[in-house]
């Protein structure tokens, strides 16, 4: 379920080939057809512990940094980042993926 925060917006879209979505305080630009708003629709809790992983993480570790690895279009980076800023370094290897990233 989304909260009212977190969601997608077709209408701030840059084309009808993009739609926007949000996670935590970032608004993010994905594929129409990307499916992260579906899965977190249907799974309450798809991926949204990790957030709360990194918080505790950064609270401890002050100098936190990640490595995302397969970062698709950037949804695990927005959410590592939903509480605090931390270098996230982001790797994709697909260009249909990156030009989002």
């Amino acid at each position: 379920m989304n909260t009212p925060t977190e969601g997608t917006d077709p209408q701030r879209a840059g084309t009808p080939e993009e739609k926007t979505y949000r996670i935590g305080r970032f608004e993010l630009t994905l594929p129409a057809d990307h499916p992260i708003d579906r899965y977190q629709k249907t799974y309450r809790l798809y991926d949204r512990v990790l957030g709360d992983i990194a918080h505790a993480v950064a609270a401890k570790y002050p100098d936190t940094t990640a490595i995302d690895i397969g970062a698709n279009v950037g949804d695990t980076a927005a959410l590592l980042c939903r509480d605090q800023d931390f270098p996230v370094l982001c790797i994709e290897g697909s260009p249909h993926f990156l030009k989002y990233l």
